[in-house]
């Protein structure tokens, strides 16, 4: 699914060299000499380069892998870099509202704080927990459980994803709609492609245009986009005529005109503290509400901005995290 927005261990994995990623918590994963540890927002390492693989750090806790390359498990570790919770599970997923998916042979289930399985290992695949409710998938359809181990909505579609603003976005027999916590449809399935709810608004396709529904499926933007996403901070990125630009929530139009022809789409576009990515040539740089680039374009590889940081590559062998000015507060090789 293309509006499958990945993780931030997910993204760790597309900038490859740079392995950089931040959490809620603070801290900054780095990676030095093909070990992970974490440094916080002054640069200093507070968790030493020691594990296999590590991700963010969500509810005072972060998956990380230990073992080696061929018997890697991944397990959980408090801020002070110790597991709390054994490396046992073959994969392991951010905690979010105290829940987190893990998988143990070929299985994914979800676990507490503690440890604790609220469901053991028997889905073929899951999403991570949003709102309280937890997409999984069983016998090929998807349903959600609630945060108790209890199947709040049967698995019944196609597929489905998380839930923003009280619904999410299912697929039904080629058609996408939106469901409540119930399993109700809410908006029939009436759409070729859907995304979900962000500030009053969720990006819908029809054939072969975008536009913008309210959470009662009328069109407050009606279909004329090549491509669209979610809203966030007060503006989405909409593609027109192969160039993107972005609409403001509040009036429905371009805050900034379509200009910007960007080749992969992802949501680093996204505003996130007043910043987004945008690519310009062959290179990708930070513009502001107005349009205006405040970071050149220069990176090959980009995120967004969050608690002041975000994780970039100039080249391979050249990434790091810089500040809201582009300097860089961490390189890689140091």
């Amino acid at each position: 699914m293309r509006r499958s927005f990945p993780t931030c261990g997910l993204i760790l994995l597309f900038l490859a060299t740079a392995s950089l990623c931040q959490n809620a918590d603070g801290l900054y994963v780095v990676e030095l000499g093909g070990k992970y540890g974490y440094i916080n927002q002054h640069s200093k390492i507070v968790v030493p380069t020691k594990f296999d693989y590590a991700d963010e750090f969500t509810d005072g806790l972060a998956a990380a892998w230990t073992g080696g390359p061929n018997n890697s498990k991944a397990g959980f570790i408090n801020e002070s870099g110790e597991f709390q919770i054994p490396p046992v599970y073959e994969e392991a997923r951010p905690f979010n509202g105290g829940v987190a998916a893990v998988k143990s042979v070929d299985r994914w289930g979800f676990i507490d704080t503690t440890g604790d399985f609220i469901v053991r290992p028997s889905f073929e695949q899951v999403h991570d927990f949003n709102e309280g409710l937890g997409a999984f998938k069983a016998a090929g359809k998807w349903g959600y459980m609630s945060s108790a181990g209890e199947e709040a909505v049967s698995a019944r579609y196609d597929y489905t994803w998380g839930f923003s603003e009280g619904l999410a976005f299912a697929y039904l027999d080629g058609k996408c709609g939106f469901i409540d916590r119930t399993g109700g449809a809410v908006i029939p399935f009436n759409f070729d492609e859907c995304s979900s709810f962000v500030e009053g608004l969720a990006p819908v396709r029809i054939g072969k245009r975008w536009g913008y529904i309210d959470n009662s499926g009328k069109f407050e933007i009606r279909p004329q986009f090549e491509d669209a996403v979610s809203f966030s901070e007060g503006m989405a990125a909409v593609e027109r005529e192969e160039k993107w630009g972005y609409l403001d929530s509040q009036y429905h139009r371009f805050a900034i005109e379509p200009k910007f022809a960007m080749t992969k789409v992802l949501p680093y576009i996204s505003f996130s503290e007043g910043k987004a990515c945008v690519q310009q040539g062959s290179r990708w740089g930070f513009i502001d509400q107005t349009g205006k680039f405040v970071i050149p374009p220069k990176f090959i590889r980009w995120s967004t901005f969050h608690y002041g940081l975000a994780k970039v590559c100039e080249r391979p062998d050249h990434c790091g995290y810089i500040d809201e000015k582009g300097v860089y507060v961490w390189l890689d090789q140091r």
